[in-house]
C-alpha cells in the first residue's frame, strides 16, 4: 500500500500533535513595557530593552519578593522576613557578598544564611564591591582593587620569588612560604589564577638564527610587571614602561635624586619624586646619666646608695624627656610612654621598619617610608677636633642631624619644653598659646587665657598670632565698623630673587612654610602655601608640575576606612566627617584630594560634571553683609526662622523686624520654620540627643553604630558620640572591632544644590530625584531632605513637587503609612504651593 497518500493527512495533524510536547509561542501580548517590574515567584525580574523579563535578584528563604511600587516611582526587591531582618546571619539576596567582622568575604546561600567563600590574611582588606574583580576578594590596604604578586593578600594564592626563583604560596599569617624550589636552568611561573599554583619550566631553546635581542638601550634590563608603577633603585627614581619594546615591560631611568636628597614613591606606586633627606634617628636624645665609677676592689665602705627602679620590661631602658614624643631609634619607631610608671617616661617600641623602609620622624608625620632606597639614611655629625669628651655633651650617641643648617661645634643647650623644630621669624598657636621661634625650637609661649582664643593671623608667607576675646571670637564678623579693625598679615618677600629660565615649570619648596613655586617671568614665585598634614609633590615627568598632597603615611591606622569604589573617572564628591574635604574618583577608588582649611566647607556642584571645592563657610560676603541693611522687616509676629551666615541662629519676627533669639553652640542643627501652612522640618537640635546611642565616654576618632545599626556614629572631642553617616539600610552598619564601624553598602551623603539664586518657597529635586531641596527665606537653597528612592522627589495629587519617606508603603501613592522616621532627614513632609523646579 502506498503510503504517499496519507501525506496530506499527516501534514495536518503532526503540527497538534506535537503541540502537547512542545512549549507554545507567546501570545502577541506577552511583551512587557520596558524598565516595569515583577515578581516571578520568589524572583525579581526587570522588562529589558527588547521586552523580555530578566531576573534581578533571587530572594532566599528568609525573604519575600515585592513589586508593589510604580514603575516610575521606584523598583521592589527581596523584602527580609520582619523576625530575621535584623539578625547578621540572615540575608535576603540569593548570591549577595559582604564582608565580615572577621575581614572574611561571605556569600548568601539559598537558605537565607550567610557562608564565607575566602579568608583575607591580616595584611589584606575584604572587599565585597560589585566593581571589584571577580564581584569581591581579597586586596592589599593600599592596592585599587589589582592583584600584584608582591604582597600576600589572600590565603592559598601563589607567587614566584626573583630572589630564590621559587614557588611559594600566602599563610593565613600574611608571610610567603616556599612550596617549591626550581632547579638550576628553570623558570618558575604561575598559571593564570593565583589559586592553581605554578610550576617549574625548563629552558626554553633559542633558535641560533634568531638570537634573542638584548635588552634596550635606554633601560637597565630588569623586567618589571605593572605598567607605568614607579620605584626607586638605589636613589634613582624608575618607571615601568614599554615604549619601543613592547610586550615587554623593563624598568627605565626617570631621575636620579642628588645626594641631599631622598628617592620616594607613593603607596599607590603610580608617582615618584625626589625629596631633601630629613630622618633625625634621634630628634628626642635623652640626657646622658651621670657616670658613677666603680669602686675599687679594696676599697673603704662607701654609704649605701638608693638602686635606681628597674625599668618596664616593655621598654627599652632608656629615659625620654617628652610624654607622647616620637623618635627613630635604629630604624625603629618608639614612642615615649609613661603607662604603668607615671610619671617617668621610657621610649616604647611602636613599629620595626622593614629593610627596604625607612623610620621617619618629622612634625606631625612619622612612621615608615616604603618602597625606596636613601643614599645615606641616618647621616653621622662631623666629629669634633678636640680630644676628650666635651664638658657639656647632651649625647654620647651618634645622632644624625638635618642637613642644614650645619650644627656648631659647641654643644647646644638643652631643648625647651616644646621640642618641635621650628625656623626664626616663625610664630604659631598652639594649645591657645602664642608660641615664637626661638633659635630652631619653639618657645614655652603665653597662654591667652580661658577668655581668649588665639588666632594665627596668617599672610601668604607669615604668621602674626594674636589673642582674640571669646564672645568677640563668635560675634558676627563683617559688621561695617569692625570690617577692618584687624590688620592683615604683611607679605614677607624674599631678600634674594631666583632666576629660571622654562615659563610654566614647577616645584617644591621645603623651607617654612612648604609650598609650590611656578617659573614666572624668569623667576620663581610662591604659588601655593601646602596645609598641616601635607607634603609638596613633584611629578617630573618633562612637564613638571607640583602639589600639595597628603602624606604617604599617617600612623596610626586603626581608624583606617575601607577604600570605596566609583565607576566614573574625574568624578569628584565631599566628604563630611572629619577632616571635611574633597574626594575624586581615580582608578576606580575614592581619594582625597585636598582637606578643607579651618572657616571653609567642602562644596559639590552636581551638574554632569560633578566638582568639588572648598569654599567659604555659608554666608554673604564681608561687603555684601556690610550693604544689607541692620534691620529686616517681617509681618508675622512670633514666626522663626534660621540663618546660616556666622554665627548661626535663630530669629524671631519682633514688633515688626527680625531679631537674633538664639546662637547655636558648636555642632548643633537648627529647628527651621519655613512658612505659614506647612510642617516644620524638624532636625535634631544636637546632635548627640538620641536617647539610643551608647552613653558611655568614648574616644576621640573612634567609631560605632547605632542601636538600629542605621547611622555611623563618630566620637569627638567632647567624648560623646556624634551622628557621622547615614548608611543605606537599617542593619547596614557593621562594627569591624574596638572603635572601627562602617557602613556595609556605602553611605548615602546627600547631595548640595547648586549655588543658584531661589524664591523663597521654591523646591526642586536632585537629578536622581532621591533628594529634595526647599529655598529658605533668604533666597539659598537649604541642606536636601532625603526620600524613600531614587524616583521619589516627586508631584503627587496634592503637591506640585514632594518627598516620599521610609520604610512602608500600603500602595502606590508615595505617601508614609507606618515606621517614618523624623530624626536627622525629613521623609514625610508638607506640600508647597510653588511650582515644580526639578
Amino acid at each position: 500500500m502506498r503510503i504517499s497518500k496519507y501525506v496530506p493527512f499527516l501534514e495536518a495533524i503532526l503540527p497538534l500533535a506535537l503541540a502537547q510536547y512542545s512549549t507554545p509561542p507567546p501570545p502577541t501580548n506577552s511583551t512587557c513595557s520596558v524598565d516595569a517590574y515583577q515578581c516571578s515567584g520568589n524572583t525579581f525580574q526587570k522588562c529589558a530593552a527588547d521586552g523580555i523579563w530578566q531576573d534581578i535578584a533571587k530572594c532566599s528563604m528568609v525573604a519575600r519578593c515585592s513589586a508593589q511600587y510604580s514603575v516610575t516611582a521606584g523598583r521592589g526587591g527581596c523584602l527580609p522576613d520582619a523576625n530575621v531582618s535584623n539578625s547578621a546571619k540572615h540575608c535576603s539576596v540569593i548570591d549577595e557578598r559582604r564582608c565580615d567582622t572577621n575581614n572574611n568575604l561571605q556569600e548568601c546561600a539559598d537558605n537565607g544564611q550567610w557562608g564565607t567563600i575566602k579568608n583575607c590574611t591580616k595584611t589584606a582588606l575584604c572587599s565585597a564591591e560589585k566593581t571589584a574583580t571577580d564581584h569581591g576578594g581579597c586586596y592589599p590596604i593600599e592596592d585599587d582593587h589589582k592583584l600584584v604578586h608582591t604582597e600576600c593578600f589572600e590565603v592559598g594564592i601563589h607567587r614566584c620569588s626573583n630572589g630564590k626563583n621559587s614557588l611559594e604560596t600566602c599563610g593565613d599569617d600574611g608571610n610567603w612560604k616556599t612550596v617549591k624550589q626550581c632547579k638550576e636552568g628553570e623558570t618558575c611561573k604561575i598559571n593564570s589564577k593565583f589559586f592553581d599554583g605554578g610550576q617549574c619550566l625548563p629552558p626554553s631553546p633559542v633558535s641560533p638564527s634568531e638570537p634573542s635581542p638584548g635588552p634596550p638601550k635606554d633601560t637597565d634590563g630588569e623586567k618589571c610587571s605593572e605598567l607605568n608603577a614607579y620605584r626607586c633603585n638605589n636613589n634613582v627614581l624608575e618607571n615601568c614602561g614599554n615604549t619601543g619594546h613592547w610586550p615587554i615591560h623593563q624598568w627605565k631611568e626617570v631621575k636620579s635624586c642628588l645626594k641631599s636628597e631622598t628617592c620616594m614613591v607613593s603607596n599607590q606606586y603610580i608617582k615618584g619624586t625626589c625629596v631633601p633627606s630629613y630622618v633625625p634617628s634621634n630628634p628626642y636624645p635623652a640626657p646622658p646619666a651621670e657616670p658613677s665609677p666603680a669602686p675599687p676592689k679594696e676599697s673603704s665602705p662607701t654609704l649605701p646608695v638608693e638602686p635606681s627602679p628597674t625599668p618596664p620590661k616593655d621598654t627599652n631602658g632608656e629615659k625620654c624627656p617628652k610624654i607622647n614624643a616620637y623618635r627613630c631609634n635604629n630604624n625603629i619607631l618608639e614612642k615615649c610612654d609613661n603607662t604603668g610608671h607615671w610619671p617617668t617616661g621610657y621610649w616604647k617600641k611602636v613599629k620595626s621598619c622593614l629593610e627596604s623602609e625607612m623610620c621617619i620622624v618629622k612634625e606631625q608625620f612619622f612612621g615608615c617610608l616604603p618602597s625606596y632606597v636613601p643614599s645615606n639614611p641616618y647621616p653621622t655629625p662631623p666629629a669634633d677636633p678636640a680630644p676628650g669628651p666635651p664638658k657639656e655633651s647632651s649625647s654620647t650617641t651618634s645622632t644624625p642631624t638635618l642637613p642644614t643648617p650645619t650644627p656648631p661645634k659647641e654643644s647646644s643647650p638643652a631643648p625647651p619644653m616644646d621640642d618641635e623644630r621650628c625656623q626664626n621669624t616663625q610664630a604659631r598657636c598652639n594649645e591657645n598659646m602664642i608660641q615664637t621661634c626661638d633659635g630652631e625650637f619653639w618657645s614655652a609661649g603665653s597662654s591667652c587665657g580661658k577668655d581668649n582664643v588665639c588666632i594665627e593671623n596668617c599672610g601668604r608667607k607669615m604668621c602674626r598670632p594674636y589673642c582674640m576675646n571669646r564672645e568677640e571670637y563668635y560675634t558676627v564678623v563683617g559688621d561695617s565698623n569692625n570690617s577692618s579693625t584687624t590688620d592683615a598679615a604683611p607679605v614677607v618677600e624674599r631678600s634674594e630673587l631666583e632666576a629660571c629660565d622654562r615659563p610654566g615649570l614647577e616645584r617644591c619648596m621645603y623651607d617654612a612654610p612648604v609650598r609650590t613655586q611656578s617659573c614666572t617671568n624668569g623667576t620663581w614665585v610662591d604659588k601655593e602655601v601646602c596645609p598641616e598634614d601635607t607634603i609638596c609633590w613633584a611629578d617630573n615627568d618633562g612637564d613638571e608640575t607640583a602639589e600639595c598632597a597628603p602624606m604617604p603615611e599617617i600612623p596610626p591606622q586603626v581608624n583606617k576606612t575601607r577604600s570605596e569604589s566609583c565607576d566614573r573617572p574625574g568624578l569628584e564628591r565631599c566628604m563630611y566627617d572629619t577632616p571635611i574635604r574633597t574626594q575624586s574618583c581615580t582608578n576606580g577608588t575614592w581619594t582625597d584630594k585636598k582637606i578643607c582649611p579651618a572657616n571653609t566647607i567642602c562644596w559639590a556642584d552636581n551638574d554632569g560634571d560633578e566638582t568639588a571645592e572648598c569654599v567659604p563657610s555659608p554666608g554673604l560676603p564681608p561687603q555684601a553683609m556690610n550693604a544689607r541693611p541692620k534691620t529686616e522687616s517681617c509681618d508675622r509676629l512670633g514666626l522663626e526662622r534660621c540663618m546660616y551666615d556666622t554665627p548661626v541662629r535663630t530669629q524671631s519676627c519682633t514688633n515688626g523686624t527680625w531679631t537674633d533669639k538664639e546662637i547655636c553652640p558648636e555642632m548643633t542643627l537648627l529647628n527651621a520654620y519655613k512658612k505659614p501652612g506647612l510642617p516644620p522640618y524638624v532636625r535634631s537640635a544636637s546632635l548627640s540627643a538620641r536617647s539610643d546611642w551608647p552613653t558611655e565616654p568614648c574616644r576621640p576618632g573612634h567609631f560605632n553604630c547605632d542601636s538600629d545599626r542605621y547611622s555611623l556614629l563618630l566620637c569627638r572631642a567632647d567624648k560623646k558620640w556624634h551622628f557621622s553617616k547615614k548608611c543605606l539600610t537599617p542593619g547596614d552598619c557593621m562594627v569591624d572591632g574596638p572603635g572601627q564601624a562602617h557602613c556595609e553598602s556605602g553611605e548615602m551623603d546627600p547631595p548640595k544644590a547648586k549655588r543658584s539664586e531661589c524664591n523663597s518657597g521654591d523646591r526642586a529635586c536632585d537629578k536622581d530625584r532621591r533628594f529634595l531641596f526647599t529655598c529658605n527665606d533668604s533666597g539659598n537653597w537649604d541642606e536636601a531632605f532625603q526620600c524613600f528612592r531614587e524616583g521619589y522627589c516627586r508631584p503627587d495629587a496634592t503637591s506640585p513637587l514632594t518627598c516620599a519617606g521610609w520604610p512602608l508603603f500600603d500602595d502606590n501613592d508615595g505617601a508614609c503609612k507606618s515606621a517614618c522616621e523624623g530624626l536627622y532627614y525629613l521623609y514625610c513632609i508638607g506640600v508647597s504651593s510653588r511650582s515644580v523646579f526639578g
